[in-house]
């Protein structure tokens, strides 16, 4: 079977119900997280936070917004409903602050305005492969972020992706 174009995955992620979505990007997270461990090299996950009165169409209007921002290698996806998550691979700090600072100049930024966080992992360069470490976080807007953490495994999420 013939996978479609990078660009077209979102496309494809919205005709997806919400649970399958979540699913899909928690596997995504749990793929890049064992990517990190085994390479020693950072990931940052920016999250936005959208309100559940934010108009339908402008959160749709930023998501196409983001996805024309973000780099091919770049995963975006919702980690539930009101959490829309950017994975930016091989990212350190620094270069999420950058991408949050693209984001917040936006147009379709502004008519949605969800709060920022940045979690970025592991926080210091991984000694050995085994060695686990834990996320650090980036406080993007002031605020206390969500504490990001990767599960090794979630239960089901195996038979669920073997179906």
């Amino acid at each position: 079977m013939r996978r479609p174009p990078k660009r077209d995955w979102p496309m494809i992620a919205a005709s997806l119900s919400m649970r399958e979505q979540h699913q899909l990007m928690q596997r995504v997270l749990q793929r890049e997280h064992a990517r990190a461990d085994r390479n020693g090299q950072p990931f940052s996950l920016v999250v936005l936070h959208i309100d559940r009165l934010a108009s339908h169409r402008a959160v749709r209007r930023l998501f196409a917004a983001i996805r024309d921002r973000a780099r091919l290698t770049d995963e975006i996806g919702w980690l539930d409903n009101d959490r829309l998550a950017i994975l930016l691979p091989e990212t350190n700090d620094i270069g999420a602050q950058q991408f949050t600072a693209h984001l917040r100049d936006l147009r379709q930024f502004s008519a949605v305005m969800p709060r920022l966080s940045v979690h970025v992992y592991p926080p210091t360069p991984v000694a050995a492969p085994a060695s686990p470490a834990a996320a650090r976080e980036i406080d993007a807007t002031l605020e206390i972020p969500v504490r990001f953490e990767i599960p090794a495994t979630t239960p089901g999420m195996e038979a669920a992706w073997q179906q």
